[in-house]
């Protein structure tokens, strides 16, 4: 048993009987998209439709041939008109989230639930997301006072001069208020699927409300759902994108915090630089100085010596 194969075919040598042997030339594609098989019975085409001549060069001739065309699977699914044909037995472009595989012939019902665990762990990553994000804005917005005897310091913590993680935290907020189902039943906003908020503007997500609410309601929490990933994370929605696009509200408050650093380090230099001229300036006064008491000095003892030569 001897295989060769080319990428697009396979072809095999197979001891049927004592002394007796058989070439199975098989495709490696399903449906007829990528062409088809023709080995006729005699010696191999010059131009098959599909490359399997050096498989088979090395045979002189083919007694007789058994072939199997090779089809496109089709389907019916209620409620789609006509018959649907895929090339392939794994469909995942006719049902919005759900792959067909087509295992043969017959009938089957299909039963979609949703999927509570998946849902409630994407809700649960929302909520561990925003609440991460909370607590990185309180624990960067602080302003610490510091005592030092008569010395008293502000410490301002990295965010403490910006209003722009605030506005963040806002943005998302209003984003989670204003996703709504006002055509649902009990089912109509964000507590309704077990997410409120906390005093210290963090959320709480009961997971049972949740699965109950999907369970009673899934359109309704669909949709809820959906409003929010179109008010926070789309283009149009902008509470998430207008702060982190390219020179978005982020960008423009980091490069203008560089900036007033910047500034801020040129009048340090500049400042250091004055002291040091003035330094110069001071020490060429007292070094004058210095000079002047010495002659002075020296005036004096002069004196002092002439006084005494009169007294005498």
């Amino acid at each position: 048993n001897h295989a060769n194969n080319n990428g697009r075919a396979t072809a095999s040598m197979v001891e049927v009987s004592p002394g007796s042997y058989a070439i199975v030339v098989s495709s490696n594609f399903e449906g007829t998209a990528k062409g088809s098989i023709y080995v006729p019975p005699g010696p191999p085409p010059t131009t098959p439709a599909v490359d399997v001549a050096p498989a088979i060069s090395a045979l002189p001739m083919f007694a007789s041939e058994t072939s199997s065309a090779a089809t496109d699977a089709q389907f019916t699914i209620s409620g789609i008109a006509g018959t649907i044909t895929r090339s392939s037995n794994t469909v995942s472009d006719v049902i919005d989230g759900l792959t067909l595989n087509l295992q043969g012939i017959g009938a089957s019902t299909i039963t979609i639930k949703e999927d509570v665990a998946g849902s409630t762990a994407k809700v649960q990553d929302i909520v561990d997301a925003f609440n991460d994000i909370v607590a990185f804005v309180n624990e960067n917005n602080l302003i610490t006072r510091e005592e030092d005897g008569e010395n008293v310091n502000n410490v301002f913590s990295p965010l403490s001069s910006s209003r722009v993680d605030d506005n963040a935290v806002t943005a998302i907020k209003s984003a989670i208020s204003g996703s709504t189902y006002t055509s649902g039943g009990l089912v109509r906003i964000f507590a309704d699927l077990g997410v409120t908020t906390e005093r210290d503007g963090t959320l709480k997500f009961d997971t049972d409300k949740f699965a109950e609410a999907l369970g009673s309601e899934a359109t309704s929490v669909n949709e809820i759902l959906m409003n929010f990933g179109d008010l926070a994370g789309t283009v149009q929605g902008l509470a998430i994108y207008q702060f982190t696009r390219a020179n978005g509200l982020i960008d423009v408050t980091v490069n203008g915090n560089k900036s007033l650093i910047t500034n801020l380090n040129e009048r340090i230099a500049q400042a250091e630089s004055q002291i040091l001229k003035q330094e110069e300036i001071m020490r060429a006064r007292f070094s004058r100085l210095e000079g002047l008491i010495g002659n002075l000095q020296n005036q004096q003892s002069a004196l002092t010596s002439a006084l005494s030569g009169l007294g005498q």
